[in-house]
């Protein structure tokens, strides 16, 4: 199977932090995406920015490269705008984007283990493109990416199902034992 780096199929574009005065949590403009927004599978952004600087795409892979948690990647849903210490990768016509996002939550702790840097953890950019990915038809990619994007949001339901309980019994305990 042939193999290319990340940097032959995939655009990468580096976050930037505007100087803040855009952001809001009103939901006026798109969601801003920081790497404590980062989830399992998902960004949950609670800011939002009405000028991005930088925007990722539907579809494209978003990746922590600062602090403890680089390495931790998750799959944009939406558009989104993205800040210092996130990337976006974005892959090309070669590459079904869910399958280079499973690709790259399996690699992870490695991705992790890149990352140099005593006071602040930095992963740098020409480590993650010079990463090697596998390249099986599109139509395998399409294949392996739909089986585990359903496995993916059936996952993200329940958990949301877990919240919902949580919350029920809750609320139950706390007006049983006033």
């Amino acid at each position: 199977m042939e193999t290319k780096k990340l940097k032959e199929c995939c655009t990468i574009i580096r976050g930037r932090a505007d100087n803040n005065a855009h952001d809001n949590t009103t939901d006026n403009g798109i969601p801003f995406v920081r790497p404590v927004d980062f989830e399992n599978l998902f960004p949950s952004p609670t800011k939002y920015t009405s000028q991005p600087i930088q925007i990722a795409n539907k579809n494209d892979i978003l990746m922590i490269i600062d602090g403890n948690n680089a390495g931790s990647v998750n799959f944009a849903q939406s558009k989104l705008a993205i800040g210092t210490g996130v990337i976006a990768i974005r892959p090309s016509s070669l590459l079904h984007p869910f399958y280079v996002f499973c690709f790259l939550k399996s690699i992870e702790s490695k991705l992790s283990s890149m990352a140099t840097g005593t006071a602040l953890k930095q992963l740098r950019i020409d480590s993650i493109e010079d990463v090697d990915i596998a390249l099986p038809t599109i139509a395998e990619q399409s294949q392996v990416a739909e089986h585990l994007m359903q496995s993916a949001l059936k996952i993200e339901s329940l958990k949301l199902e877990i919240t919902k309980e949580e919350d029920k019994l809750n609320t139950i305990i706390k007006d049983t034992f006033k």
